[in-house]
């Protein structure tokens, strides 16, 4: 479930840990967990020795500090073109009459800039088509 176990992520003595004591018995019993993606907002926790919840019982506390940033939009995928595949002889002959059906965009482009945009877009396309 990718949780991680906070108390475990700060150093403490031992008796700062305990969260159930009984006579000679000190043991932490109680965790508080949280998803691995959200560590950075966890900053402190810690057992609060004076106060019981339940007799032998000390509270555990955790202090999260929640941001009002705005999270990252997840950039949107584009799949690779598989270039490589045009080393095969029936890709690459295909490949080389799909560009040749549509070399003349190239020459009906007016300055150098429309005509690269032109090549690199008839390369793009056939190299997707197959």
């Amino acid at each position: 479930m990718e949780l991680i176990v906070t108390n475990t992520c700060f150093k403490r003595w031992k008796n700062k840990l305990a969260t159930y004591v009984s006579g000679g018995t000190v043991s932490a019993i109680d965790y508080l967990l949280l998803r691995g993606c959200d560590r950075r907002h966890i900053k402190n926790v810690k057992v609060v020795a004076g106060q019981e919840c339940v007799s032998l019982h000390r509270l555990l506390v955790g202090d999260v500090v929640i941001s009002s940033a705005p999270r990252k939009k997840k950039r949107m995928h584009i799949p690779r073109l598989k270039v490589w595949k045009l080393r095969e002889p029936n890709v690459k002959h295909e490949f080389a009459r799909l560009v040749s059906d549509r070399k003349d965009e190239v020459f009906e482009a007016d300055n150098v800039e429309s005509k690269w945009n032109a090549m690199k877009e008839i390369l793009q396309k056939a190299t997707e088509q197959v």
